[in-house]
């Protein structure tokens, strides 16, 4: 849940006060956690996060997906190709997936 507020979102400095909005908004959140949180374990898989001495990594999978995201969007990429380069590092193929499934039909 950190990921979403100071750590990584800053979910909570939107002042938001409409409830509609706030659910699409912490929709939104969730599914970049989600894209963020896969990428950074996608890059775990392919180069280990190093661990610090207490054996924790030096990063969780969020951050590091978070960074790598904004590594590319920083190379000014364009935001669709970024995103489409986010969606194939992570093999996410959305229509095999069962959530999607339920809601299309």
């Amino acid at each position: 849940f950190q990921s979403l507020k100071k750590r990584g979102f800053d979910l909570e400095a939107t002042h938001l006060k409409h409830p509609e909005r706030i659910c699409r908004l912490f929709a939104l959140c969730a599914m970049a956690f989600t894209i963020c949180f896969l990428t950074g374990k996608f890059e775990h898989a392919r180069k280990p996060i190093p661990k610090k001495n207490h054996g924790y990594k030096q990063v969780s999978f969020f951050r590091k997906g978070l960074d790598t995201s904004r590594e590319a969007m920083r190379l000014n990429v364009g935001i669709k190709t970024c995103f489409e380069w986010i969606i194939n590092r992570i093999d996410l193929k959305i229509n095999e997936l069962d959530f999607f499934k339920k809601i299309v039909v």
